[in-house]
């Protein structure tokens, strides 16, 4: 099962929770004990949380579908963090043209994102 930080989605949005948290103790201390600024920024918080979830279940589920080629480069970039055209190249001892084909279909189908070009490029697990 992928994993989905609330914590992530909370630092993204640092502002509206400093905005909101300050509201809400402001009210609280009052006679108007009124939540809803903090209460909607939780639950709007937790919906971005089951957003990003489900796209990630979305894109596990389509890994089924990739080419195993395309799934052993999409693996080497989750467990290092980026993978280059050499790295696949090395580890997968295949000619480098079917290496950069499947990678532009990856970057193209979402699963990676494009870092640099040319001799410097280098692929990371997309969003």
């Amino acid at each position: 099962m992928p994993y989905s930080s609330l914590e992530q989605i909370v630092e993204q949005n640092r502002d509206g929770y400093y905005r909101s948290l300050r509201a809400s103790q402001k009210q609280i201390r009052g006679e108007g004990k009124n939540l809803d600024d903090w209460l909607r920024f939780f639950l709007t918080s937790l919906k971005k949380q089951k957003d990003v979830l489900l796209g990630k279940i979305e894109r596990e589920q389509l890994l089924e579908k990739l080419a195993p080629l395309a799934e052993k480069m999409l693996a080497i970039a989750k467990e290092r963090g980026r993978v280059t055209i050499a790295d696949a190249v090395t580890l997968l001892g295949t000619n480098r043209n079917t290496v950069k084909l499947h990678l532009r279909q990856l970057v193209q189908q979402g699963y990676l994102e494009q870092h640099g070009v040319g001799k410097g490029t280098w692929y990371s697990v997309g969003r």
